[in-house]
């Protein structure tokens, strides 16, 4: 090889590389910069063997250095390679877990964003944890992170953030809110400041268990009947101050657009009941599914309040949602009418048990029986395979015989009577 010549070195450092020995492939990488320093492939070779070590922040600073002198070759690759390793660089800084909490217009909860390697994490909300994917965009300006959610196994819809680091253990994150354009400033309701977690400190995703939440903890004390009151009244607060809200009041809500006044007004009413929408989720989220069932069927009047306090709240809440357009008289209706169906049914059958007698149907109960029957005859088939397997074994067979012979030396017994 001629030690004058960069392309030697340059071919070189590439097979090094490819064999692995990124600490020559850098060695000879750095001989090809001093002989051609305006040549691009000799800093390219010098910033993926750096990106092959892991020494990503100095594979940047080289790139930087070199997008901004070289004359010759390909800067785009440069760039490409540069983009690379800052992503590199950031999804290595977002490893392990992150704390905060929303703003109130996004409910005011706590959130821990557990990051993994291989792009997985694990988002915990409301004490429940739901596994997810996480891809960085470090050519991005700001940073881009998009998560997405798994759902079913899946992968669900997808939550784009702007993220930056003020610090090593200080992440700010950026939401859309009532809009899918990603936003470009750190600012507004979707913003939340993160805070990281001792390293090796990680939350337990046990989907029995609660994250911790500070929130939950005073309402996992309560008894079912106070769940529901404080429900129904929290429920009824968000719906006060939406009611109450003034256009003036509207600085959270993202630009209303419109060629007419009307068509404004229209899709800021429409921005506010997202708005109004993402808050009662949040109330939902912390009391639980089964609470916010169970306030429903005393605000649409299915079930009757225990005492005057749920009955006030329950007519609080009705008159509200009735008020702000949630429900109306008509859907009330028919939910009444399909819960009075419902018990009907349930009683007929509980009195046909009771009874011995058979019920109307409408169609359930001779599904329920068929699927009785089907398993009924399934167990009996393998209860008689598992017998003509007895039969037929070693153990079966041999006793076979010994009976065989007790057979035979009686007739023999016989005949000799005779």
């Amino acid at each position: 090889m001629k030690p004058e010549d960069h392309l030697a070195w340059s071919n070189r450092s590439a097979a090094f590389s490819v064999d692995g020995s990124y600490d020559k492939a850098l060695a000879d990488g750095l001989k090809c910069v001093e002989l051609a320093p305006l040549w691009s492939k000799g800093h390219h070779r010098v910033g993926s063997a750096l990106q092959a070590m892991g020494r990503y922040q100095e594979a940047i600073d080289h790139l930087d250095k070199a997008i901004a002198t070289c004359t010759e070759g390909d800067i785009a690759n440069l760039k490409a390679l540069r983009d690379a390793c800052n992503t590199l660089a950031i999804e290595r800084k977002l490893l392990g877990s992150w704390k905060g909490t929303v703003t109130e217009q996004l409910g005011g909860y706590s959130q821990v964003m557990q990051f993994e390697e291989g792009h997985k994490m694990h988002v915990m909300v409301m004490g429940q944890s739901q596994e997810a994917s996480y891809m960085v965009d470090g050519a991005k300006d700001p940073i881009l992170l998009n998560i997405h959610l798994a759902i079913d196994g899946n992968q669900g819809p997808n939550v784009p953030y702007i993220i930056r680091f003020t610090d090593d253990s200080t992440l700010e994150m950026c939401c859309p809110y009532l809009t899918p354009e990603i936003p470009t400033k750190f600012e507004g309701p979707g913003l939340v400041t993160m805070k990281k977690l001792p390293d090796g400190e990680k939350v337990d995703v046990d989907e029995n268990k609660w994250i911790d939440s500070p929130e939950l903890e005073e309402i996992k004390k309560l008894d079912e009947r106070t769940k529901v009151l404080r429900y129904m009244r929290e429920f009824s607060d968000v719906l006060i101050k939406a009611k109450d809200q003034t256009d003036e009041g509207d600085d959270d809500l993202p630009p209303s657009t419109g060629t007419t006044e009307e068509e404004i007004r229209a899709n800021k009413q429409v921005l506010k009941m997202m708005s109004v929408n993402v808050k009662i989720n949040a109330v939902e989220a912390r009391y639980g599914s089964p609470v916010a069932q169970a306030a429903f069927l005393l605000v649409a009047q299915c079930q009757t309040p225990k005492d005057q306090e749920l009955e006030k709240a329950s007519d609080e809440l009705r008159s509200l949602m009735l008020e702000i357009g949630l429900i109306d008289e008509a859907s009330l209706e028919e939910t009444r009418k399909k819960f009075k169906e419902a018990n009907k049914f349930m009683q007929e059958q509980t009195t046909a048990a009771s009874t011995g007698m058979q019920a109307p149907s409408d169609g359930r109960t001779e599904a329920t029986r068929a699927r009785l029957q089907k398993k009924l005859e399934t167990r009996q088939a393998e209860k008689a395979a598992a017998a003509e397997s007895a039969e037929n074994s070693p153990a079966a067979t041999g006793n076979g015989k010994k009976a065989g012979k007790r057979k035979n030396s009686r007739k023999s017994e016989t005949s000799s009577e005779r």
